[in-house]
């Protein structure tokens, strides 16, 4: 898994000795695409542990498969069906049934034939504010954003923030859990209660642009392309999208 690794509790694209072909795909899909992808699996169960495990688990299978079968079409509509399919396998297992309501259109299976990413809402702006919700401690809002919508690492944040790794991998898990137990829904919030909440968000595509130049900044450049471009860094394109998406 050269080209990503998870580790803390979130993805991070890293080095891809060839800068082409199924281990870059991926490693793209992670950077531009994790956060969206995210929000729409645990959009309706407020369960981003869940959604988290079955994301990765699609990652997972397409550093195994996509080398043999080849890059499809739609990476991204890929994982998604992948990761959906993953989290239907689950509601499955006994304690699920028990626990949880079926939801026919939810857990019914996908095919990735069936979906057309780009026809799918954006939720990452209402993800974002979930992780800014008052239910949860003021302190982890930022990092919770930077973990959920564009995948940065425990590792890397606590080192943004000067937090023990350890320390802050327990926030965010238990800032999850909070998310679940309270059924936060992925929602716009009123407009009252907006601007509390943007102060957070902003706050966090400032630390995307840290954590970015940590990774990127001069002492880190390393293995540039022919364009001059670090290709072994996770891309500034996630802090831009996530401005875009504000």
């Amino acid at each position: 898994m050269d080209a990503l690794t998870c580790g803390g509790a979130g993805w991070m694209a890293g080095p891809d000795p060839g800068g082409s072909g199924p281990a870059r795909a991926a490693g793209l899909a992670a950077r531009d695409s994790y956060g969206r992808l995210l929000a729409l699996l645990c959009a309706s169960t407020s369960d981003l542990a869940s959604a988290e495990d079955a994301l990765a688990d699609a990652f997972e299978r397409a550093l195994r498969t996509w080398p043999d079968q080849g890059v499809p079409d739609n990476p991204d509509g890929w994982l998604l069906a992948v990761a959906r399919n993953r989290l239907r396998d689950r509601w499955k297992s006994a304690e699920s049934r028990r626990t949880c309501p079926l939801d026919i259109e939810q857990d019914a299976p996908v095919h990735v034939d069936d979906l057309d990413i780009d026809a799918i809402p954006d939720r990452r702006l209402e993800l974002m504010l979930v992780c800014a919700h008052p239910a949860i401690e003021r302190a982890v809002h930022t990092p919770l954003m930077l973990n959920t919508v564009l995948g940065f690492t425990a590792e890397q944040i606590g080192r943004a923030f000067s937090v023990p790794i350890s320390t802050m991998a327990t926030r965010l898990v238990r800032a999850k859990r909070r998310i679940k137990a309270a059924r936060i829904p992925l929602r716009i919030p009123d407009r009252g209660d907006l601007p509390a909440r943007m102060a957070a968000v902003l706050e966090a595509v400032y630390g995307a642009y840290v954590i970015d130049w940590a990774t990127t900044g001069p002492q880190a450049r390393h293995g540039r392309g022919s364009t001059g471009r670090d290709v072994s860094s996770p891309s500034p394109s996630r802090t831009r999208r996530c401005g875009t998406t504000i």
